[in-house]
């Protein structure tokens, strides 16, 4: 596995998880800050799909 696969399925880490905090936060508080959810929704969405499409297109020498 080289360097850029590698940041592709840590960028995708790191976006379900992005994906998944705002979700958790929304259905356990009563204190919404929605913007502030909605931009770590964004980033995280951004984060699953950059690293999805560097993973698919990184070809193995």
């Amino acid at each position: 596995m080289n360097m850029k696969t590698t940041l592709g399925l840590i960028l995708t880490m790191l976006g379900i998880i992005g994906v998944i905090y705002p979700v958790s936060v929304l259905t356990s508080t009563k204190e919404h800050n929605f913007s502030l959810l909605i931009v770590y929704a964004v980033i995280g969405v951004i984060s699953v799909i950059s690293g999805i499409t560097m993973v698919k297109t990184t070809q193995d020498a």
